[in-house]
């Protein structure tokens, strides 16, 4: 807030013009916190840069001024501490920003809804078509997992993202069973097959396993397919879900 001493000014007009003033700059929420501006460069790719901050206290609130060079970058919120700012980014990129603090009585009105964070660009699947794979009955070791009703390493399900991973399996079972199964890439009729990984399942353990297999793009006809690599299962069903940065 900012008091300006008008009793003294004489002149009704100049005493009215800085009362307005004065009303206006109140009124703006920017000045209702502790900002300070940066202009930080950061020469790559990174996925924490650190700008350490000096303020004394976490900065909560940033407000972006100019970006030149790659757009694809972030601020990671959650990981700021008492000393350094941490920043996503996809390339090269300078960024100035004001960053700091809104006052509490400021923030306290404003209702926020959590949200499940995604980067900017980013799509998260599973997509259309669903990556999603079968086995109807009981299976053995080495059977592919079918997608529609054919074997995936034959017709698997077509990648669409550029730049994509692998970062979470569910699966499901009529009856739960050990066992592990292996995710391939191939380009049709198991031309180019190449393992991506392998996920272990346990009777008792998490059906849902967070994983980071990235897509090897040998070429633009990249399809995925699932096999069972040990134990016997029972109607299995197993889904992937797909990151990437574009289509």
């Amino acid at each position: 807030m900012i008091e300006l001493i008008l009793k003294d000014i004489e002149d009704p007009h100049v005493r009215e013009n800085f009362f307005r003033l004065s009303q206006f700059i109140n009124r703006q929420v920017w000045f209702e916190g502790d900002f300070q501006l940066y202009d930080v460069t950061i020469p790559g790719e990174y996925d924490s840069f650190k700008v350490r901050h000096g303020l004394t206290f976490i900065p909560a609130d940033i407000i972006p001024l100019a970006v030149e060079g790659n757009y694809n970058f972030y601020f990671k919120y959650k990981d700021f501490d008492t000393e350094n700012m941490y920043i996503h980014a996809e390339g090269a990129v300078r960024i100035r920003f004001l960053a700091g603090k809104l006052k509490d009585q400021i923030r306290n009105k404003l209702t926020a809804k959590s949200l499940p964070f995604v980067a900017p660009g980013d799509i998260v699947g599973p997509a259309s078509p669903g990556f999603v794979y079968g086995a109807v009955g009981d299976k053995t070791v080495g059977f592919w997992l079918t997608s529609e009703g054919i074997p995936s390493n034959v017709v698997g399900v077509p990648v669409l993202f550029g730049d994509g991973r692998i970062v979470q399996v569910a699966v499901g079972t009529e009856t739960e069973a050990n066992y592990t199964i292996g995710i391939y890439q191939h380009e049709g009729n198991s031309v180019g097959l190449i393992e991506l990984g392998q996920v272990a399942f346990t009777i008792g353990g998490p059906k849902r396993q967070i994983v980071n297999l990235p897509v090897q793009y040998t070429s633009n006809n990249v399809q995925l397919a699932v096999r069972l690599l040990s134990g016997n299962t029972r109607n299995l069903k197993a889904s992937l879900v797909l990151k990437g940065s574009d289509i």
